[in-house]
């Protein structure tokens, strides 16, 4: 733990997540979660902690959908103090099992991002894929290797298993959808397992009607292309394709609505200049990515979020301002570059 992070920790709960929230009432920040479960569990966020957060921002903020913020950043709406957004990216099962209890009881509206081709049932997403794969075989017979990954040979337990798929889906990040796909087929031939056309249990997205259920209910049901690629390292027609096939899903099953999309995961590596004309072409009035810098919220097509999860730390941190002011003290030029290409 850095000196920095060291004194957050003791400071925050002691009036610096206050005093940072009131220097950061004019600056909105957007959350960003991904997984759900009633109880807690590595990777997730429990239903206790998610409604304790809530409850939270319902106490001391305005919150808002990232379609209301972008309307009062940039259409010159009315933008209240304290102003914040849940989002929530991929479009699993337990946000409407888990989180959309919590939202609906307390009354706060949030963002939901989904990838259209895990609705429909046509795909489910790879990092799922590898880690699947993984906990299906034990013990692997024979060690082999998967690009820069070891995998060895004997008992995998659930610590190596997590971590084994931690470094596959890094590598994956490197790879184009093609090299991507290959692997995963690799990793599946080596370990002797046929992986599922559709996401087994626990790995389900929601459906349809579900959709149309949390979009009567004021969530905002936004764009996460149709089969989740790294948008950076496909080509643009592909780009294009992914971006604009997912509007149109969401137009037809849901109906025209205002909406916003998120860049699959979302790093400057995922990212370019290029893909904001297509995100605005394509019908979405906003775009986010996944990381925080000093840029914050000044890029219509690159709103920048904070992550948040199980850990009350972190939420504070990120919920306060206290996150954003940091990056502003710590500029990071290459990724201010990156925004305002």
């Amino acid at each position: 733990m850095s000196r920095v992070s060291g004194f957050y920790r003791w400071a925050g709960p002691r009036g610096l997540f206050q005093l940072a929230r009131l220097l950061n009432r004019k600056q909105p920040r957007i959350l960003m979660y991904h997984r759900f479960s009633d109880q807690a569990r590595e990777g997730f966020t429990s239903a206790a902690a998610f409604h304790a957060q809530v409850r939270h921002i319902k106490r001391h903020y305005h919150p808002l959908t990232t379609a209301q913020l972008v309307r009062s950043l940039f259409e010159n709406e009315p933008l209240p103090s304290n102003a914040v957004v849940i989002t929530v990216d991929d479009g699993y099962q337990d946000f409407h099992r888990v989180a959309f209890p919590v939202l609906q009881a307390l009354q706060v509206p949030a963002t939901l991002y989904v990838t259209t081709g895990f609705v429909d049932g046509r795909l489910w997403l790879w990092p799922d894929q590898l880690q699947w794969l993984l906990a299906q075989a034990d013990p692997v017979g024979q060690g082999f290797r998967l690009g820069p990954v070891t995998v060895p040979a004997g008992l995998h337990n659930a610590v190596l298993q997590g971590r084994l798929a931690k470094a596959l889906v890094t590598h994956c990040l490197s790879l184009d959808n093609t090299e991507k796909n290959a692997l995963i087929g690799q990793l599946a031939d080596q370990l002797g397992v046929t992986l599922p056309k559709s996401a087994p249990a626990g790995y389900e997205a929601v459906n349809w009607q579900q959709l149309s259920e949390l979009h009567k209910a004021g969530i905002e049901v936004g764009g996460h292309t149709q089969t989740h690629p790294s948008l950076g390292r496909v080509p643009l027609q592909q780009a294009q394709e992914e971006i604009a096939g997912c509007y149109d899903a969401l137009v037809r099953h849901l109906g025209p609505a205002e909406r916003t999309f998120c860049y699959p995961n979302g790093q400057p590596t995922d990212f370019s200049p290029a893909l904001k004309p297509m995100v605005k072409e394509a019908g979405f009035s906003g775009a986010v990515l996944a990381f925080p810098d000093a840029v914050g919220l000044r890029d219509r097509y690159a709103l920048r979020r904070h992550g948040s999860g199980e850990g009350a730390f972190q939420f504070h941190k990120a919920i306060s301002g206290l996150e954003f002011l940091g990056k502003r003290l710590r500029r990071s030029p290459k990724n201010v570059a990156i925004s305002q290409g």
